[in-house]
């Protein structure tokens, strides 16, 4: 009985990687989070349509590290866009304070 070695699949290594680093981005530079989550979406969509057209030839591990890492780039996005508009929600606060201050005469 000959067993087959199947390959490395084509980018579910970095749609992995990139995953994991952007949710670890999202709390730190919530910007850089959200490009690098949209990257491991392409990523492991990339390597899932791979996957899909020959799954004989590829681990399922890896086909399980694509998924992830687009999970993980999902989960990056929405955080990051929460973060985002938290942050212009609080920016346009503190602008209409800074007017009403400026233009109070009391």
């Amino acid at each position: 009985m000959e067993t087959q070695v199947k390959s490395s699949l084509p980018n579910a290594q970095n749609a992995y990687i990139l995953g994991i680093i952007s949710i670890v981005l999202t709390f730190t530079a919530f910007i850089i989070g959200l490009i690098l989550g949209v990257v491991a979406i392409l990523e492991g969509n990339r390597a899932i349509k791979i996957y899909e057209e020959q799954p004989d030839l590829y681990d399922t591990k890896e086909y399980e590290n694509a998924k992830t890492g687009k999970l993980l780039g999902w989960i990056s996005v929405g955080l990051s866009t929460f973060f985002l508009l938290i942050f212009v929600f609080v920016f346009i606060a503190i602008a209409i304070l800074s007017i009403q201050q400026t233009f109070s005469f009391n």
